[in-house]
C-alpha cells in the first residue's frame, strides 16, 4: 500500500491514505447541525489542498499500479525451480534425429523429450507430443558454433583473421579455435552479436541452425536445452572461463523466453562450485534454470564430489531437477548406472547412443519397470 504525506507552508499534513474515509463521512456531517464547526474545518482542509497537488498524487498512485517492471525487477520475479512433478522414475529421452511415426509412438512413453530443431520436427509434431502431456525441449548450442560464419554475421565486425565473425575465440595464429571432435568453433558468451544470433537465426542463407526465437515461438517448444556450457569451464581444464558472460547470457535468454518456459543446461557443474565461480553468479544461474543434465555421469572423474555438490544446489528452494545421460557399453554398465542414478542420487537417467539420432532407447525405463525402485521427487 502506498502512503503519501505532503507538508504545506502552514504545516498542514494530509494523509492521502485516509482521504477516502474522510469523504465517506461528509454526508453524515452535513446533516448534523450540531457539528457545523467540524464541517467548516474539514471543508477548509480540503480546499486548502492545491488542485495540482491532488493531480500529482493521483498520477503517482496510478503510475505505480500500471508500471511495467524494469529488467532487474522482472528478473527477481523469475525463479523456475525444478521440472514440475518430476521424479527419479519419470522417463525422459533425448533424440536428435528425424522423426518417423514409429519414433513418435515410442516418444509417447516419456514425459520429457529433448529434440533437435534441425531435424524434420515441426509445430504439428511438437503439438502432438504436448497433447499427450509430454514436455518438449528444443536443443541450442550456446558455447560452440556448428558453422564457421563470416564477419557479416557479426555486423561486419571481424575477428583476428579479418574474415570471420568476432564471436569466436582465436588461437595464436589468428584462427578460430576449433573443437576437433564435433567440427565446431568455440564462441564468446559475452559477445553481443553471438547473443543476437542465438536468438534470431533461422537457417536462412548460411546461418546454419535455429535460434531460440524459432524454437520457442515457431515450433512451440516448452523450453530450451542449452548445450556446450563447458566451453567456459576453468582455463586449467581447457576452457575459456567467462563465468560472467555465461551467467549474463543465461540471464538474457531467461528474460526473453519468459518464466513459463523451462531451461535445462548440459553439464556446467563448475558453475555451482563457489571455489571456482562467485556465489552471486551461482545464485543467478540456479534461479534461471529448471534442470541440469549430467552428461557422461558414469565416466566423470571424481563424480562423488559433483554428486554431493549438485544434490546440495538442486535441493535449495529455487533449485532444479537433475537428469543424467550416458552411453553404456553393455547391460552390466546399464544396471550400474541406473542403480546409482535412480536409487542413490534420486535423479533421472537416459541411456542412448553417442549420436543420439539412431533411435529412441528404453533401457532406463525397462530397468525401472523391472526393478521398481521407490520414487523420489527430483528435486
Amino acid at each position: 500500500m502506498i502512503h503519501l504525506k505532503l507538508s504545506f507552508t502552514k504545516k498542514t499534513h494530509v494523509d492521502y491514505q485516509n482521504i477516502p474515509s474522510l469523504f465517506s463521512e461528509l454526508p453524515l456531517l452535513f446533516f448534523n447541525c450540531q457539528r457545523s464547526k467540524i464541517i467548516i474545518k474539514m471543508i477548509r482542509l480540503v480546499i486548502s489542498i492545491p488542485l495540482i497537488v491532488l493531480l500529482c498524487a493521483l498520477s503517482t498512485v496510478l503510475s505505480s499500479c500500471v508500471s511495467v517492471p524494469q529488467k532487474e525487477e522482472f528478473q527477481k520475479m523469475i525463479s523456475r525451480s525444478g521440472i514440475s512433478t518430476f521424479q527419479n522414475v519419470t522417463p525422459y529421452c533425448v533424440y536428435y534425429g528425424n522423426w518417423s511415426s514409429e519414433l513418435i509412438d515410442s516418444a509417447f512413453n516419456f514425459k520429457v523429450v529433448i529434440l533437435h530443431p534441425k531435424s524434420n520436427v515441426d509445430r504439428n509434431l511438437v503439438a502432438g507430443l504436448q497433447e499427450k502431456g509430454i514436455v518438449v525441449i528444443g536443443y541450442l548450442s550456446v558455447g560452440e558454433d556448428s558453422s564457421l560464419h563470416h564477419a557479416s554475421a557479426s555486423g561486419g565486425n571481424a575477428g583476428k583473421d579479418s574474415i570471420h565473425a568476432n564471436w569466436y575465440y582465436y588461437d595464436d595464429n589468428d584462427r578460430p579455435v576449433k573443437n576437433g571432435i564435433w567440427d565446431s568453433y568455440y564462441t564468446k558468451a559475452s559477445n553481443k552479436y553471438w547473443r543476437r544470433a542465438l536468438k534470431r537465426f533461422t537457417m536462412e542463407g548460411d546461418q546454419g541452425w535455429y535460434g531460440y526465437d524459432y524454437i520457442i515461438n515457431n515450433l512451440g517448444c516448452d523450453g530450451l536445452f542449452l548445450d556446450t556450457m563447458d566451453t567456459h569451464c576453468p582455463v586449467a581444464w581447457g576452457g575459456f572461463a567467462d563465468y560472467e558472460g555465461l551467467s549474463g547470457l543465461i540471464d538474457n535468454i531467461s528474460l526473453d523466453i519468459g518464466p513459463d518456459k523451462l531451461i535445462i543446461i548440459n553439464r556446467g557443474m563448475f558453475l555451482f562450485d563457489n571455489e571456482i565461480v562467485p556465489e552471486r553468479l551461482t545464485n543467478s544461474i540456479r534461479k534461471n534454470i529448471s534442470g541440469l543434465m549430467f552428461e557422461n555421469f558414469y565416466n566423470t572423474e571424481n563424480r562423488s564430489y559433483w554428486i554431493k555438490l549438485l544434490q546440495n544446489q538442486s535441493r535449495k528452494s529455487d533449485g532444479f531437477s537433475v537428469i543424467t545421460l550416458d552411453y553404456p557399453k553393455d547391460p552390466k554398465e546399464t544396471h550400474l548406472i541406473c542403480k546409482e542414478v535412480i536409487t542413490q542420487c534420486g535423479w533421472t537417467p537416459y541411456l542412448g547412443d553417442i549420436s543420439l539420432s539412431d533411435t529412441i532407447h528404453n533401457e532406463a525405463t525397462d530397468w525401472i519397470e523391472i526393478k521398481q525402485p521407490s520414487y523420489q521427487y527430483n528435486p
